[in-house]
């Protein structure tokens, strides 16, 4: 029960960093590392999330220990990685279309890619994304456009009187 509720406030803590640039000094006194460094670790994110903590709580003065919160942290995010970098949640993150960070140690990293990459191209082929070069037409002046075409009516065509006649089909 009291690993549950120090995610879930862990988790609480995660959407108040993203949603808020700066932690108060209560905040900061309850923060858990162990909870976030878990929760990172299980999300595959990096420690990004712990270095925002820490520069925003030693800012206002809510973090007494910065020594003992990276490790506590470090030592977390390292077990949540182990449960993040397997093969099986490898496929269970590529199927999701979820993009990985690199965070996983060099010996789980083999297995852990070959399973998320398979599962990512099953991903990318049930949700194929348009091809940008006919999904982005309106936005591009490279195609038929008549202020940008040099011969039909556009810059070239207004500054070289001598096209004129040619170019519309009569002198």
């Amino acid at each position: 029960m009291k690993k549950l509720l120090g995610l879930l406030l862990g988790g609480t803590l995660l959407l108040l960093v993203a949603g808020c640039a700066t932690l108060t000094p209560e905040q900061c006194k309850t923060v858990n590392p162990q909870s976030q460094g878990l929760l990172d670790g299980r999300s595959g994110r990096t420690t990004e999330n712990a270095n925002q903590i820490i520069s925003t709580c030693q800012s206002n003065g809510g973090l007494s220990d910065v020594g003992a919160f990276k490790n506590a942290y470090l030592k977390a995010y390292q077990e949540g990685l182990a449960e993040y970098c397997t093969p099986a949640n490898g496929e269970r993150v590529g199927l999701l279309g979820e993009d990985y960070l690199g965070v996983c140690p060099k010996e789980t990293e083999a297995p852990f890619l070959k399973e998320y990459l398979y599962a990512l191209k099953q991903y990318n082929d049930a949700h194929p994304r348009p091809d940008p070069y006919y999904y982005d037409y309106p936005r591009y002046h490279f195609f038929y456009n008549p202020f940008f075409d040099p011969y039909w009516g556009g810059r070239y065509y207004n500054h070289h009187s001598h096209f004129r006649g040619f170019v519309r089909g009569g002198w």
